[in-house]
């Protein structure tokens, strides 16, 4: 039920369509002939056409996208957006699941002392995130994303959040990229 509108099921669905309209162009030019064809003609061509194009444009997301590997500790599971709160089943609307590389992308820290309730940390450098590559994005905490959002435009975050019955964050609707 959740993967009832993948982009290969979609894209067969305007190539059938764009089918329909090529066969009703046949009746259009036979009997209808002494209809106003030119209309008749342009708007099955222009019916045609426009499911040719969304087809294209469903099949383009599947094969051609940046590789995206996942630098926080845990999986990060993307759902469909009609995914709704409150549900403990996992499967439900389940999109894609982002596997945790084996080490983190994390931000260093040093320790400046502090007092009895709290401590004064200074974040560092990013530790363990790869140099910016052509075609790779990184999924990363948001603290080491606003961090590097001035300088880096390959990071993503997990964005909307899905939470189980417990209000506990289980995955997310979207990735962003802080700017």
């Amino acid at each position: 039920m959740s993967r009832v509108f993948t982009p290969r099921r979609v894209a067969i669905l305007h190539y059938c369509m764009a089918g329909v309209w090529a066969l009703l162009l046949i009746p259009t030019l036979l009997v209808w002939k002494n209809s106003v064809l030119w209309v008749a003609f342009m708007s099955l061509y222009a019916n045609g056409a426009a499911h040719l194009s969304a087809a294209k444009a469903s099949r383009a997301g599947t094969g051609s996208r940046d590789v995206i590997r996942n630098l926080t500790p845990h999986p990060i599971r993307l759902y469909w957006a009609e995914r709704e709160d409150g549900i403990d089943d996992l499967e439900p609307h389940l999109r894609e699941v982002f596997e945790p590389e084996p080490t983190p992308a994390r931000l260093a820290t040093i320790e400046l002392g502090g007092g009895i309730a709290f401590e004064m940390v200074e974040f560092g450098h990013a530790q363990n995130l790869p140099p910016n590559r052509d075609g790779v994005q990184y999924i990363v905490s948001l603290v080491v994303a606003l961090a590097l959002a001035d300088r880096r435009s390959d990071l993503l975050v997990p964005y909307r959040e899905v939470r189980n019955s417990s209000g506990t964050v289980i995955g997310c609707r979207s990735l962003a990229q802080p700017v």
